[in-house]
């Protein structure tokens, strides 16, 4: 990768290498291109980097100029917030609304899942009244008391 210089100040990157070939068609080039030939056609060799670590829920890494390390212009970044202060408390109030909300019904969910299909309660009641026996009851009542209500 590459990135195009003016006055020694990165103006655009990454520029590739086949990019740089065909914005000069009329010169050919022995690859690897050589950092003597980059320079005297304003280029110089660009080297990607992974942002620093940062919390992408409130935060986002923006890219910045790059900078001189080594004789390479290495990619920069930027932390920065994604919300003002307001925004951010607004935020945080809406996801701890929403903890809330899905705490409180989530013994609904965790029921759903355990109550016996329509067509097994259907047979017990069948059977329950056959025999004189409470195996309906006795089931729904354990779900009810394995995941009771707030």
């Amino acid at each position: 990768m590459l990135v195009k210089l003016e006055n020694g100040v990165p103006v655009e990157w990454p520029v590739s290498e086949m990019a740089f070939d065909l914005r000069h068609p009329n010169v050919s080039f022995v690859m690897p291109l050589d950092e003597a030939t980059l320079a005297q056609f304003g280029y110089g060799t660009y080297k990607l980097s992974d942002p620093q670590s940062h919390d992408a829920q409130w935060q986002e890494a923006q890219e910045a100029t790059p900078v001189l390390q080594d004789g390479v212009w290495v990619q920069q970044w930027i932390i920065v917030d994604k919300y003002t202060a307001g925004e951010r408390a607004a935020k945080e109030a809406e996801i701890a609304t929403a903890a809330a909300e899905a705490a409180a019904t989530e013994y609904q969910r965790l029921r759903a899942g355990a109550y016996p299909s329509l067509q097994e309660q259907m047979d017990m009641l069948y059977w329950d009244e056959v025999n004189g026996t409470t195996t309906w009851k006795d089931a729904i009542a354990k779900v009810k008391a394995d995941y009771p209500k707030p």
